[in-house]
């Protein structure tokens, strides 16, 4: 990794933390693809260990492409909504996010299994007629406890979305809570807890909420604040408006430490071949005293990196250092395009980003 990459990195940090996870806020080693499609179930997945719950204990769980697991057998996929009379009278099963998704058309579902602990994720998975990819990921551990996060931005659309764990079985004393402004909580002997979200109501994203056994017959329930999550937000507009070029994050890759993330350049004119990532903190800075009427800088430009125009697409990488007091750090972004004869100073940038380093 670049030394000179590391200082630039380094005075960007708004908030860090080098504290050690166990469990990791997300396991990147997603494991093998399920090749789930559309409203499936993967059955029979071995934990390697028994995972205890409110009302029995299983070694093996069948996952469902619609964002939930069974704890033990069940072929219900549960198509097409989150629905609370089901999620209570069926079987056992945690549900990071019930609702209808569909990995035939992006993305896919993912088990890994380590010592003590199993993962389920749903990676870059779109909802059912949706194109946006959502990421979201359950850790199971031999303890009980286990832990839910969604990769931001996350957003249902169209469908009903449950979150929470039950035991199931005509399930009683069952506790709707409010998961982003309620924790810490305990459920006492209350096994279910849940959230039902109506479509575009979703309020998790970014988040790692766990549950823990209480002993009671109950959870409880803490948000880790330890937890920051790499994201990419734009913002702004490219130049000049009539052909600017467009700055996305990957849906393959996320700006979290020890890793390469990638952007994507588009729409670059016809001929052009040489690029520049500007990185640096935000600014706004007017583009007029060089020739570029109307547009804006959104980066300082404290570290520039050049990238290969490759056609109407074009990817644009950012080595982060594997340093977790990076984790927080805060990055503005933005492309700027050779392009000779679009403007007085030749030169076509696109809006701005900003990325959030994570862990």
């Amino acid at each position: 990794m670049s030394p000179s990459l590391t200082r630039f990195l380094l005075p960007l940090i708004l908030v860090g933390s080098a504290l050690a996870q166990v469990p990791p806020c997300f396991e990147v080693n997603l494991g093998a693809n399920l090749q789930l499609g559309d409203d499936q179930v993967a059955p029979g997945r071995a934990l390697g260990f028994a995972f205890p719950f409110p009302g029995g204990s299983v070694s093996a769980i069948d996952i469902s492409s619609n964002g939930f697991v069974w704890l033990g057998s069940n072929s219900d996929n549960g198509c097409c909504d989150g629905n609370l009379a089901n999620f209570l009278s069926s079987t056992a099963r945690i549900a990071p996010g019930w609702f209808d998704l569909d990995p035939s058309s992006g993305g896919a579902v993912h088990f890994a299994t380590f010592p003590g602990r199993a993962v389920v994720t749903w990676n870059g998975v779109p909802e059912y007629s949706q194109s946006e990819a959502l990421t979201m990921q359950l850790q199971l551990l031999s303890d009980g406890s286990f832990s839910l996060f969604w990769q931001a931005p996350f957003s249902n659309r169209g469908h009903t979305c449950l979150v929470g764990v039950t035991p199931g079985n005509n399930a009683v004393n069952a506790r709707a809570l409010d998961f982003a402004n309620a924790l810490p909580f305990n459920s006492g002997t209350s096994a279910t807890v849940y959230e039902l979200f109506s479509a575009n109501a979703f309020d998790l994203s970014g988040r790692v909420i766990t549950f823990a056994l209480n002993g009671q017959g109950g959870y409880s329930i803490t948000r880790r604040t330890d937890c920051r999550f790499a994201s990419f937000t734009g913002n702004g507009v490219g130049c000049p408006p009539a052909l600017p070029v467009t700055l996305t994050g990957s849906f393959n890759s996320r700006p979290a430490i020890g890793t390469n993330f990638d952007m994507i350049v588009g729409e670059a004119q016809n001929g052009a071949t040489v690029g520049v990532m500007l990185y640096g903190t935000a600014t706004n800075t007017s583009l007029a005293p060089i020739g570029m009427t109307g547009c804006t800088q959104y980066s300082s430009a404290a570290l520039t990196l050049p990238f290969v125009v490759q056609g109407r697409y074009s990817i644009a990488t950012l080595p982060i250092p594997n340093q977790a007091v990076l984790v927080g750090a805060m990055v503005a972004a933005q492309a700027a395009v050779v392009a000779p004869g679009a403007n007085p100073a030749g030169i076509v940038t696109s809006n701005g980003g900003n990325i959030e380093i994570g862990n």
